[in-house]
């Protein structure tokens, strides 16, 4: 099989057989992986094809049937695509990241199989990397903010067509605006620069949402002071100018200055601020129309736990994830904010409610675990030693580990697990992963 541009070959001889691939598009060698396995395939356009073990095919071919569409949704905001095929293959469940945008072959987690569709944005955003990390490739890994920022900022105008409502872009934006105030609050000052200090640490250290979510920030306050309309222009000769090559940030100040020479509104923009100080941007402001009733139910649940109003009756059985997962983040940021735990009663309360503990949805299951954590609900543990044991992905597995060992009740349970599952070893829970590798020795 081959997802490559020109496709592959294979020859036989001896009993041996070999494949021959070939990708006549320039790319950057860190983009460059092979995927080996028992895989089967299902097509969901004459350009896109999913892969997978064959016991979850038909699963990740209905999560992903979208790809044809971001990928022509990205093309109308951009320019076309260069790469010739776009496949997905969803990996075993220890693959450490939601996805990796390997040209013409993205890598994916099985944590995005919610069942309903609700997380294949992460797959917007991979397909988003065709252009904004793929075509245009940060020069060094201290300018990774332009493959991230970029692509983020893409990948909320992507969803924002889709759903055929430009007021996603900054509801989407708000949850990334905590993903980026969590991380800043753990990294040492080099780190949450957005060109760090790298030099001789390991590059997992230095992984967070800075790239992403300081580097969107960044674009989004210069489209702002220029029009959506004209930054929507200049993103297209910003990918035209340095397809098939490398970029730095100074080489994309140059660019950008020179593309709006002389405009009013960009002569106090502080690039150096921007781009070296440690920290947190000033605080962005974001339309809220879409996230406010989950925030308003976030305080009332707020209310709830003081003893000041009843149970929270509000209809939530036609949210999106997106608005659940804003709900919890609300209640996160408020505890956070305010130094208080809740009660444990409240998160049973909410699970009676809303069913949270036992969810398919990994983001929604991340997030109520984090609050029942908080509030040394113990019910919570069994779901959540689960969850971190099944799949390996950092952006879960780390700070359920961190809240854990930070609990009263969960600091010798996550000790102990995580011994447990230091070394490589073997999962049989379910058909489809009797061929992964659960690996969380690493993740720290």
């Amino acid at each position: 099989m081959s997802a490559l541009s020109k496709g592959s070959t294979k020859s036989e001889d001896g009993g041996k057989t070999t494949w021959h691939w070939e990708q006549p598009v320039p790319t950057s060698t860190y983009l460059i992986a092979i995927c080996v396995g028992d895989l089967a395939s299902r097509d969901i356009s004459d350009r896109c094809r999913v892969w997978s073990e064959p016991g979850i095919v038909d699963a990740v071919a209905f999560e992903f049937s979208e790809t044809e569409e971001f990928l022509k949704t990205a093309e109308d905001l951009t320019i076309p695509y260069m790469w010739g095929r776009y496949d997905v293959v969803c990996l075993p469940p220890s693959f450490p990241y939601g996805g990796m945008e390997n040209p013409c072959l993205t890598f994916v987690t099985p944590t995005l199989l919610a069942g309903d569709r609700s997380l294949a944005d992460v797959v917007a955003h991979e397909i988003a990397h065709s252009w904004t990390g793929n075509l245009v490739t940060n020069g060094t890994w201290e300018h990774f903010w332009l493959n991230e920022g970029w692509t983020t900022w893409l990948q909320r105008r992507i969803m924002g067509r889709m759903k055929n409502d430009p007021k996603f872009f900054d509801f989407d934006a708000i949850g990334g605006w905590k993903h980026l105030t969590d991380d800043v609050a753990l990294l040492p000052e080099d780190f949450s620069r957005l060109v760090p200090v790298i030099g001789g640490c390991d590059p997992d250290d230095a992984f967070s949402g800075v790239p992403y979510e300081k580097g969107f920030n960044l674009l989004v306050n210069l489209e702002r002071r220029v029009g959506e309309e004209a930054f929507g222009a200049y993103a297209k000769t910003y990918l035209t100018t340095f397809k098939f090559i490398t970029v730095t940030s100074t080489e994309f100040r140059t660019h950008f200055t020179s593309y709006f020479k002389g405009h009013k509104n960009l002569k106090d923009f502080d690039w150096d601020t921007w781009f070296h100080s440690p920290g947190l941007p000033a605080t962005p402001t974001f339309d809220r129309t879409l996230s406010q009733a989950s925030e308003d139910l976030a305080a009332e649940w707020l209310k709830f736990d003081s003893g000041k109003v009843g149970k929270p009756t509000a209809d939530t059985s036609k949210w999106t994830t997106n608005q659940r997962t804003c709900f919890l983040d609300a209640m996160l940021v408020s505890l956070e904010d305010s130094s208080r735990s809740l009660n444990s009663s409240t998160t049973r309360a909410m699970d009676s409610t809303y069913g949270y503990s036992g969810v398919k949805n990994s983001e929604i299951l991340h997030r109520f675990s984090l609050l029942c954590i908080n509030a040394e609900d113990r019910s919570i543990l069994e779901p959540c030693l689960k969850f971190i044991t099944t799949q390996g992905r950092m952006k879960f597995v780390r700070p359920i580990y961190r809240a854990l060992y930070g609990s009263k009740m969960g600091r010798e349970v996550a000790v102990k697990t995580f011994k447990e599952n230091m070394k490589v070893r073997r999962i049989y829970d379910t058909p489809r992963q009797r061929n992964g590798l659960i690996l969380t020795s690493h993740l720290r």
